[in-house]
């Protein structure tokens, strides 16, 4: 989605042409909001969320005029409550009750401990017993029992667990440095395509940054989003450097 982005945005720049709003408006819905769809309808409310933001952040950093952006949002926004007053006609919901669960179950989770906060509260306890410094590698408790599958969304937790707050720091300052080096790249380089795919990667790292946190901490519904370079996931892990190179 981010390489035909920017490939869009290279060729009208190469043509020095202007931005026509509506083949502008009809090549992002194709791209940057039907995938998105597509991914929701197969259940997976964290990569749709996940591509809507890297989309949605891409076309307001884009090359073009602000009218043309403001067209293209009011458009997708009107696009929006029609797609959502079709679902509710067609099916009678608009999101599943495991959907509508995933997105109300952060707040206040140690309240729903044996239903919906299960996880978030025991990643919550495993940073509480971690404290500064952690209890030692390989001496979690949360991850025995407590945190289900505890190799992928909160992984983090376990490494605040035993590795202490002062590690889990250290990793998110590694995050920042690598984020702030591309978008470094992205300001210094002189060609179109270069540019908006280092700020399209550097949009996907940080989203996947807040997404896994913001679940963990519970400023976020828990979407299974991964963790970079942390999470167990060999495809992803794959994807994301083959991304970095």
């Amino acid at each position: 989605m981010i390489a035909l982005l920017f490939d869009y945005y290279n060729n009208y720049i190469k043509k020095k042409k202007p931005f026509n709003w509506i083949n502008y408006l009809i090549y992002f819905l194709l791209f940057g909001a039907v995938l998105p769809v597509i991914t929701l309808m197969q259940g997976d409310m964290g990569t749709a969320l996940l591509t809507v933001g890297i989309s949605g952040i891409m076309l307001l950093a884009g090359p073009v005029s602000k009218q043309t952006t403001k067209k293209c949002i009011i458009s997708i926004i009107i696009l929006g409550i029609f797609g959502c007053f079709i679902l509710e006609m067609s099916r009678g919901y608009i999101f599943s009750s495991e959907q509508i669960e995933r997105l109300t179950e952060f707040i206040n989770p140690c309240k729903k401990y044996e239903d919906s906060g299960y996880q978030i509260c025991n990643g919550f306890i495993a940073m509480n017993d971690g404290g500064l410094t952690g209890l030692g590698i390989g001496k979690s408790r949360q991850k025995y029992s407590y945190i289900p599958d505890p190799h992928t969304d909160s992984i983090f937790a376990v490494i605040i667990e035993e590795a202490g707050l002062i590690t889990g720091t250290f990793i998110l300052l590694i995050y920042l440095l690598m984020i702030a080096r591309i978008l470094n790249i992205s300001s210094r380089t002189k060609n179109v395509r270069n540019r908006y795919i280092s700020f399209g990667i550097a949009v996907y790292l940080f989203l996947h940054i807040v997404f896994n946190l913001g679940g963990l901490l519970g400023i976020l519904p828990l979407t299974g989003v991964p963790l970079p370079l942390i999470t167990y996931g060999g495809s992803f892990t794959l994807s994301f450097l083959l991304s970095l190179t």
